[in-house]
């Protein structure tokens, strides 16, 4: 992708994040450390109505000990990461206009990553508690889905818990590895 694409890019998801009411109180660098690495490793999908940006997502595939410092610090990822493993995590996900772009969004991913368990840390505006949510790509079974659910569950914990980085406030609550 040449470099007047990449800043058309940027200004799309910028103007996205401008959008949300999420997003748009955080810092530029901020927004910055989020998007440069998704342009830059072409992870991100844009949905677009006439010709306007009205949905993005961005992913990193991350490895085990690069997942454990995502949940507890999301705004440390750093960019070199990006890459580093098979566990699909679900960067941003900024759908401010409507529902249904969110749907075209998941529906485009799903198709994108049939056969993955993806994952995304979801907080609402004012709230520090963030909750992880998942999304299974439509070529797996129920069965496989449970099972690697369960084994990320498993090693999420086992990672979180041999965290040098982990305080005393960060909970696990309502976590089923089956759902």
């Amino acid at each position: 992708m040449d470099q007047q694409q990449n800043f058309q890019t940027y200004g799309k998801i910028a103007w996205l994040w401008s959008n949300s009411v999420l997003h748009r109180d955080w810092t530029v660098s901020q927004q910055a450390g989020f998007i440069l690495p998704a342009i830059a490793s072409q992870q991100y999908y844009i949905v677009e109505k006439d010709g306007f940006p009205v949905a993005y997502c961005s992913w990193a595939l991350l490895d085990e000990d690069t997942e454990a410092a995502y949940i507890l610090n999301p705004n440390n990822l750093d960019p070199d990461r990006w890459n580093s493993g098979d566990r699909l995590w679900f960067i941003d996900w900024i759908s401010p206009f409507s529902p249904k772009y969110s749907w075209t969004l998941r529906s485009a991913l799903v198709k994108r990553y049939p056969d993955k368990v993806a994952r995304a840390l979801r907080v609402k505006k004012d709230n520090d508690t963030a909750r992880i949510a998942s999304f299974t790509g439509h070529g797996l079974e129920k069965a496989q889905s449970r099972t690697i659910k369960r084994q990320y569950y498993e090693d999420m914990v086992e990672g979180l818990a041999n965290n040098p980085k982990l305080g005393k406030d960060f909970f696990l609550s309502g976590l089923n590895a089956g759902d």
